[in-house]
């Protein structure tokens, strides 16, 4: 297909192409080009790697509507309509139907030529001569205005990915021929080469998707700087732009997606490689279990070996990546499986034994003879061997993963990556990771410690530091470990620590109490 002298990308869809020959044309910043580049294969799976700038072609009727649409919202919140009332109606979320979209396109037929010439610099198309459209009533909520076909477009900057790319990361990443959510994306770089820049023209029916992709990774970025900041990440729900905007705090920064729906965009496109499946590390989504079984240990070997040449930050980033990977793992079947069988075992367990212990008891209260079965030796025998029993069980491992593996390594990582952090002095993710430990190990004698150090460290929870340290005290003397050892060492040298510690905060609380009631 063919519009005002550009040819579609593949003949028949709504997405024209024009490429970036001068690097003064473009918004992305020089780099050197590459010498022959490969064509590649776009086999299903490929990483292709590249960042791109998307503007807008908004006419004012579309902006009037966004006002109202915000209006609405505000006006909501404003009563205390906290939840989402965010209705799907034509042209919401990219769900127009067929024949409301290829009307729309009819009418902006002049707008859109307008588009083309700017892109490609050539003069003003000629005012078309063909007869007007008929008229049509617009929504009865919709604004009063003249006819979209008579309204020049301006020409908006959305978004770019080098403004929300994740930091370290110089490019965003798309998986070929996985369904990505902006099909627009995926059309457009399979017609480029890596080192290729080019400017495309996408029509509002090629567009599904930005408008929640764009949502998506400003609420990224939002949270990563609330996250370095401390606080915790804003939850969002609704499915689209629109949705987004149910939630308050998006107001300020998703508005002008609002205006996306029926808006023709302008993508530019700055196509840095493509990696073949197996060449570049797969997100947790991506992997089955089995590979994620797999490489998990592999990156706790390499996060240990950093950790004990120094790099904490290296070692953090190993941790880090095999914790991902465990914890998914925790949720397959596999290993949910396997803590639903233990509970029923530790119950029948917990069963057992009560219904032994009042048996003896009924027996002694009768003065008669105890049975050796009931004997208080030989329930705690019963206990010692059924305790080994369980812990040796196989509770039916799939696919050759073996689900108490992957629990007593995510516990093992926890506690790694907190020593790591711990060094870093990232004391609130030390807290949260031993934490995790202590919910399932309540006598992990490391989570304790470092959760304990970490308090200290902090200063504002000197209580729950020594409420650790209590703790962990009373379990040495239970086990008998003899105050020499290693482990007692450290735990009365962080002891001295904290006494001083206190000391200086109730110094502190006097010196202010005093000077309140001077």
């Amino acid at each position: 297909m063919m519009a005002h002298g550009m040819q579609s990308i593949d003949g028949h869809s709504q997405i024209y192409k024009l490429p970036i020959s001068d690097t003064s044309e473009t918004s992305f910043p020089a780099r050197k080009s590459l010498p022959n580049p490969k064509k590649p294969s776009w086999a299903k799976g490929s990483n292709a790697r590249f960042n791109f700038t998307v503007h807008a072609y908004v006419t004012p009727d579309l902006e009037a509507a966004a006002d109202m649409e915000m209006k609405r919202i505000s006006e909501e919140h404003a009563k205390g309509h906290v939840k989402d009332t965010h209705v799907h109606k034509d042209g919401c979320c990219g769900s127009d139907g067929k024949n409301s979209r290829e009307d729309k396109l009819k009418e902006r037929t002049s707008v859109i030529e307008s588009m083309i010439d700017q892109l490609k610099g050539a003069a003003p198309a000629k005012k078309s001569t063909q007869p007007a459209a008929a008229k049509t009533e617009p929504p009865s909520d919709a604004p009063p205005t003249k006819s979209t076909a008579n309204q020049r477009p301006l020409r908006k900057k959305i978004g770019s990915s080098m403004d929300t790319n994740a930091p370290g990361v110089p490019y965003f990443e798309l998986r070929i021929g996985l369904g990505f959510s902006v099909p627009m994306l995926e059309k457009c770089i399979k017609t480029m080469m890596p080192g290729d820049r080019a400017r495309f023209l996408c029509m509002p029916e090629e567009c599904d998707g930005y408008a929640q992709l764009e949502g998506l990774l400003r609420q990224e970025q939002e949270n990563r700087q609330l996250i370095a900041r401390g606080l915790p990440p804003i939850r969002t729900s609704g499915c689209c732009a629109n949705g987004a905007l149910t939630n308050p705090s998006a107001l300020a920064t998703q508005r002008d997606l609002l205006i996306l729906s029926g808006a023709p965009l302008e993508l530019e496109i700055d196509f840095i490689d493509v990696l073949e499946p197996g060449g570049f590390m797969k997100e947790v989504w991506e992997m089955n279990a089995v590979e994620k079984y797999e490489e998990a240990p592999r990156r706790r070997t390499e996060g240990t070996e950093l950790h004990r040449r120094g790099d904490y930050e290296g070692a953090c980033e190993k941790y880090a990546r095999a914790l991902m990977l465990l914890e998914s793992l925790s949720l397959s079947p596999a290993v949910t499986d396997m803590q639903r069988q233990m509970t029923k075992d530790r119950e029948a367990l917990d069963r057992e034994v009560k219904r032994r212990v009042g048996e003896r008891k009924r027996f002694e209260r009768a003065g008669r003879s105890v049975p050796d079965e009931f004997s208080v030796e030989a329930v705690d025998a019963y206990v010692k061997e059924t305790e080994s029993r369980l812990k040796g069980e196989d509770f039916g491992s799939n696919q050759g993963i073996d689900p108490k593996f992957v629990v007593e390594s995510m516990h093992a990582v926890r506690l790694n990556y907190a020593a790591c952090k711990l060094k870093l002095r990232e004391f609130s993710t030390v807290i949260i990771q031993c934490t995790e430990v202590l919910k399932h190990d309540p006598g992990s004698v490391k989570a304790l410690f470092r959760r304990a150090q970490a308090y200290r460290k902090v200063g504002r929870d000197l209580d729950l530091a020594q409420a650790d340290l209590n703790t962990l005290r009373d379990q040495f003397v239970k086990r008998g470990v003899d105050e020499m050892q290693p482990e007692f060492v450290e735990l009365k040298k962080e002891e001295k620590e904290l006494e001083v510690k206190l000391r200086e905060a109730r110094a502190k609380e006097k010196k202010m109490f005093s000077n309140m009631f001077a």
